[in-house]
């Protein structure tokens, strides 16, 4: 289904602009087509907070249990647990929240170690809420749950904790390690230069280990076999079961500029940026650009244009005229005049002067390509705005990654913005001494896969949906009208439109955000949309409340087609 999707969006759009904003959420997945057509009504009914086991929840916040800690220390090491292929048991109870798309308990372990937990069971509970899902491992001692906080889903406070969690007979372990689950941030393959770093997958969340897609690279000594992934990243199984994601290091570029250290076949040093991934939505459909024999044959098509810095051969295509560089041309290279100074596309024949795509041959043999920056398609985290608001006035830094980078940003980024903050949103850059609403990029950020689940509406109920769903995610009055002033005229040209949201965890993967002080609450959301012809059925994206407490941090944006 996803296949058929994204030949329908590139048939529908050819290319994205994608523009994030301040907002709230999290996310979701899975568009269906089905025979019937569901127009997206109301989903006012989603407020109501349920348990797991479907049973309305009643309770006053303020009457609220509140969390029960377990603070004795332990750390199971290898052995320490007996480890089984996972396997679905009953509700433990564990979950309060707005509805939900689905929560799974499952059973991984048994506790082998002598003390307080011994032979009780290790569960666990995967909860997927639509934008955005969350994962806890819990110990089942004595009839309550002892949620291991150090691997579980980062709740920030115990505020977000109590709204969650049935707190009547749950304990959140603080201290407590599960010494097999903790992998480092690199691992290396059997050959040189084989070094892999960590990442994750976000749309999928945590995911249980699937060799499907998958094709084995190496044996790893500690972690067994190493496969590489549909994503051309790297993975193996968990102990629990789950799926651990590397990808490889290129260790000619920096991470920090995406400038290549090559030299030309001329003597030239290489000073443009490249991406060594495929372009979707706001920032990568891969970790890495794989070709193939279909794509290149890598004997007749190319020929050396210079090396890098560790010796390696650089490859360009031989004859001007090849498909791919004439693809990227017409369907991908477009030139947006952000400053108004009157920027053109370049002719096809100073487009091929500029070096626009070169391959390499990694350490596993793979030809990976690189695309150069200037050439990339349309696709970006674009006008991404942040808002912040604190308790009283005071200075706030905030620092901003976005994988691919920036493009543009207001007050000027410089490595970090430094800002005074005042309770009502005003900021004053530190630099400039300029007022601002809120903080604006641009750029593009990291692995993307657009969710699938969303809510399908008439041209007329656009600007309804939005402010419905936006508010029932947390946005305030003033950030929806930003959001819709911009959006609704986007979304004007078709009698249909699929929209769908994604939330903390998908921007958090996209462009990580710091804030110090250390916000109460972080509200990000991005909104993604299809045109449509004629309506279609689809599953509907369930959708939460952050409830607004403390220093708040809003983020939104959209996908714009």
């Amino acid at each position: 289904m996803k296949i058929v999707i994204t030949v329908f969006r590139l048939a529908l759009m050819g290319v994205a602009l994608l523009i994030i904003g301040v907002g709230v959420g999290y996310w979701g997945y899975a568009l269906i087509q089905r025979d019937a057509v569901n127009v997206s009504q109301p989903q006012s009914e989603q407020q109501s907070p349920v348990s797991d086991s479907g049973v309305f929840d009643t309770t006053d916040e303020s009457e609220a249990s509140k969390l029960s800690f377990f603070d004795e220390s332990d750390t199971f090491k290898k052995s320490d647990i007996e480890w089984i292929e996972h396997q679905e048991r009953a509700s433990l109870g564990l979950l309060i929240a707005p509805r939900y798309e689905s929560i799974t308990y499952s059973t991984i372990g048994k506790v082998k170690k002598s003390g307080t937990f011994e032979g009780d069971e290790l569960v666990l509970v995967l909860a997927d809420y639509g934008m955005d899902s969350e994962h806890y491992y819990v110990i089942v001692h004595n009839g309550s749950n002892y949620i291991i906080e150090v691997h579980s889903s980062d709740m920030v406070t115990a505020q977000v904790y109590e709204t969650t969690i049935d707190t009547s007979h749950t304990f959140i372990a603080k201290n407590i390690i599960l010494e097999e689950l903790i992998f480092p941030d690199t691992i290396y393959g059997p050959k040189s230069r084989q070094t892999l770093n960590r990442y994750n997958p976000f749309w999928t969340g945590m995911s249980w280990f699937d060799s499907k897609d998958k094709t084995v690279a190496f044996i790893h000594p500690d972690y067994g076999t190493v496969y590489e992934n549909a994503g051309h990243g790297f993975s193996f199984k968990s102990p629990d079961g789950t799926e651990i994601a590397y990808k490889l290091a290129i260790d000619f570029v920096s991470e920090e500029d995406a400038v290549p250290q090559v030299i030309w076949n001329d003597g030239t040093r290489n000073r443009g940026e490249y991406s060594s991934t495929d372009i979707g939505g706001c920032g990568s459909s891969n970790v890495a650009s794989v070709m193939t024999a279909k794509d290149i044959d890598s004997k007749n098509d190319l020929v050396v244009a210079g090396k890098n810095t560790q010796g390696d051969v650089m490859w360009e295509f031989k004859k001007a005229d090849h498909p791919l560089l004439k693809k990227i041309y017409d369907e991908e290279y477009f030139v947006i005049d952000y400053d108004g100074t009157g920027a053109q596309k370049l002719s096809y024949d100073e487009f091929v002067k500029k070096h626009p795509v070169f391959f390499w041959k990694d350490s596993f043999g793979r030809i990976i390509k690189f695309q150069s920056r200037a050439f990339l398609p349309v696709a970006e985290c674009a006008k991404p705005v942040i808002y912040l608001y604190p308790q009283q006035e005071q200075r706030v830094t905030v620092d901003l990654k976005p994988e691919g980078g920036f493009t543009y940003s207001e007050p000027a980024y410089n490595g970090g913005w430094d800002v005074i903050a005042f309770p009502d949103g005003r900021l004053v850059d530190t630099h400039s001494r300029k007022e601002y609403p809120y903080l604006f990029w641009e750029g593009r950020g990291g692995y993307y896969e657009i969710p699938e689940q969303g809510f399908v509406v008439e041209r007329v109920g656009v600007e309804r949906l939005l402010r419905e769903k936006l508010s029932l995610i947390g946005l305030n009055n003033t950030e929806i009208d930003d959001f819709v002033e911009y959006w609704v005229p986007e979304m004007q040209a078709k009698p249909y439109y699929f929209v769908t949201f994604m939330g903390n965890q998908a921007m958090d993967a996209l462009a990580p955000l710091t804030v110090d002080p250390q916000p109460d609450t972080v509200i990000r959301v991005l909104m993604d949309f299809i045109p449509l012809d004629q309506p279609i059925d689809v599953e509907p994206l369930m959708l939460r409340t952050i409830p607004r407490k403390g220093f708040t941090v809003v983020e939104w944006g959209g996908v714009r087609h």
